[in-house]
Parts: structure tokens; sequence; C-alpha cells
């Protein structure tokens, strides 16, 4: 999701569901963050949660050589390049807690 668009998507969360909560978190040393609205949807208490992060480029292994030594795997992100991504959650109060929607549900609950 373009930023602009992810602007478009708050500004009509935020016309439409006044009581609505807000969060912004920095992540990853202030790399990434991740921003997330709660609110009372029609299927009941929703959360709309948008991660942008530097994408990974790869992987490097810290390794020691001593018997008993703990190895390490370090993420590379990218200078460049970012991802971002957004997931839909409902509180679902059986378990008392955020469950991911899938496609299906999430078409279903609008």
């Amino acid at each position: 999701m373009t930023d602009e668009r992810w602007k478009e998507v708050a500004e009509k969360i935020r016309n439409a569901f006044p009581d609505h909560e807000y969060e912004k978190e920095s992540i990853l040393d202030g790399r990434g963050i991740i921003e997330s609205f709660e609110f009372e949807g029609p299927a009941g208490m929703m959360k709309l949660e948008r991660t942008k992060r530097p994408r990974i480029v790869g992987e490097k292994g810290m390794v020691a050589h001593r018997i008993g030594a703990e190895s390490t795997i370090e993420k590379v992100y990218s200078d460049e390049d970012t991802v971002d991504f957004v997931t839909v959650y409902q509180w679902n109060d059986t378990q008392d807690t955020w469950v991911q929607m899938d496609d299906d549900s999430l078409l279903s609950a609008l």
C-alpha cells in the first residue's frame, strides 16, 4: 500500500469512526513504523495495522567456534527499498485477543 493510499484509508476511518484509537510505534531503531487504528466496525471491534520497514536483503550468520557457544542470525536490511503491508484483526471475546482476519472472513464482515 502506498503512503497516499494509506492516508486516504486513515482519513476514511477518522471520518467514519470518530471514537477510533490511533497508535504509532517506531521499530528497527527508527527505520520502520507500525501504525494502527482500533474502532468499532460493522463486525465488532476491529484493528487495522500497517507495518512499514526496510526490505530484508539477506541474513548474516554469527558463529563462535567454541563448544557450547551460541550462534545468531542477523538480518540485513536495504537502505533504499521498503516494504509495507496492512493486516486486519477482529477482537475475539472468547479468546480475549486479536485474531487476524483472512480474506474470506473480511469479505463476510463487510
